[in-house]
């Protein structure tokens, strides 16, 4: 799936969570995430989330309902253990550290980065939940899913092949 992205550089006032010292993430990791424009982070909710609701947490059928494959993020987060996902998320998905990945939060909100990035700085990521955001990749079939409520599904988004 290609889709033309805009991106802007991380800006420490609406993309606080990478600039909060409650999860620090490297400078240099900081500056391999990128934002997306509005109308980019649009079309990706409308290519993978395709469903015309303003957050996942909201969404009570389609695919995302089809995940089953669960975990628990909040009891790593609150433990600030920083190797959470890279011993339990990276396992479960199967994705290099060089794969581009999408932070999907809301139709209008999505960053860009590489897989070990997120990896190295998913508590940053997760700092504000509430959305129930996805990490996904445009060329790829895995999926996660993270709950606010501290848990999380993974699977694979229909009609992606590999």
């Amino acid at each position: 799936m290609s889709i033309p992205l805009a991106t802007r550089a991380l800006d420490p006032d609406p993309d606080w969570a990478f600039f909060h010292d409650a999860a620090p993430v490297a400078a240099e990791d900081r500056s391999a995430i990128v934002a997306l424009d509005d109308a980019s982070a649009r079309r990706v909710w409308d290519a993978v989330v395709a469903q015309a609701i303003p957050a996942t947490v909201v969404a009570r059928d389609g695919w995302l309902c089809e995940l089953t494959d669960g975990f628990r993020w909040q009891d790593a987060w609150n433990d600030r253990d920083d190797g959470w996902a890279a011993r339990e998320l990276a396992a479960r998905i199967g994705w290099g550290d060089d794969d581009e990945v999408l932070f999907v939060t809301r139709p209008r909100r999505a960053l860009r980065t590489r897989f070990g990035v997120f990896l190295r700085a998913w508590r940053a990521f997760l700092l504000d939940d509430d959305e129930g955001p996805l990490l996904v990749s445009l060329t790829k079939p895995q999926v996660a899913w993270f709950h606010p409520s501290g848990n999380g599904l993974t699977g694979r988004r229909p009609g992606v092949a590999g």
